[in-house]
């Protein structure tokens, strides 16, 4: 899942510089970023909040 969601990701940010859109360039980076922003959320505030 998460090679698809990179492969998404570069797709996106590719057609966003083609199509010089900041929306579709800002959702490519997320979907690149996913992996990290999940760990983020598993390790850092889950456990602030006591789970």
């Amino acid at each position: 899942m998460q090679k698809v969601l990179l492969v998404f990701g570069i797709l996106s940010i590719l057609m966003a510089l083609l199509s010089k859109k900041v929306s579709l360039f800002v959702f490519g980076l997320i979907c690149c970023l996913s992996l990290w922003i999940n760990l983020f959320i598993l390790f850092a505030l889950l456990p602030i909040f006591g789970n």
